[in-house]
């Protein structure tokens, strides 16, 4: 079993596959059910790949030291999940959510990175395997309204998800389902002959729209941000 997510792992999505609590911001005790619930004597996910390495530290029992005692890769960067070896794997890109596709340094996996190294690893056992993917920074983006974040991090799912498509084409065994949680930003798409989309500025932005507006707030120029 796996999860892949480019929020925090501990986050509602992936947390709802491999947890059970009454709140979604009991992240410790999230990250804490995922290496103590066992079945049959064997941790329920063996790749787990995203944000939110400061719920597997120190201040919550070391687990992701727990977790290398019990075998797994523990890996930091993109380099590292390729290089990984182990059939489990624990992969933590950042301290709370993944950085957006358009904002990530090249050391930072992208979403079909880690589905990539997933997929190679679980299709290993011979009685099948269930592998979640999540794109969770289209709807990070979309809340404040990003829609250079939104587009993206939409460019992001899309490539997983063709690499998906692809992988059951050569895997006829292989079930891929594609689903959204809501819709938030107000993005629409409308109709009518007076309608006009002009992307040409979102795609001459190098960076997100949320990445900006914390620059700025930090006191960087914004004239140079902006640029």
């Amino acid at each position: 079993t796996g999860l892949v997510t480019t929020a925090e792992v501990t986050d509602a999505t992936p947390a709802v596959y491999a947890a059970h609590v009454d709140d979604r911001d009991k992240k410790d005790e999230i990250a804490q059910q995922f290496y103590n619930d066992k079945i049959n004597g064997q941790h329920k996910v063996d790749v787990i790949l995203g944000g939110g390495s400061k719920y597997f530290g120190k201040e919550n029992g070391n687990l992701k030291e727990k977790f290398q005692q019990d075998g797994y890769d523990y890996v930091t960067n993109k380099t590292d999940v390729a290089n990984s070896q182990s059939n489990q794997v624990l992969g933590l890109f950042s301290e709370k959510n993944m950085p957006l596709q358009l904002d990530a340094t090249k050391k930072n996996p992208l979403l079909v990175d880690m589905e990539k190294s997933a997929l190679s690893k679980l299709e290993k056992n011979d009685k099948g395997f269930f592998l979640m993917v999540e794109g969770a920074s289209i709807d990070n983006s979309a809340h404040p309204n990003d829609v250079t974040g939104v587009m993206s991090e939409m460019q992001g799912f899309d490539k997983a998800f063709s690499n998906a498509i692809d992988y059951a084409k050569n895997h006829k065994d292989t079930l891929v389902v594609a689903t959204a949680d809501h819709s938030t930003g107000g993005m629409t798409i409308a109709k009518g002959k007076d309608y006009k989309w002009n992307p040409q500025a979102i795609h001459q932005m190098k960076h997100s729209g949320s990445y900006m507006t914390k620059e700025i707030a930090s006191g960087k120029d914004p004239e140079k941000v902006i640029k």
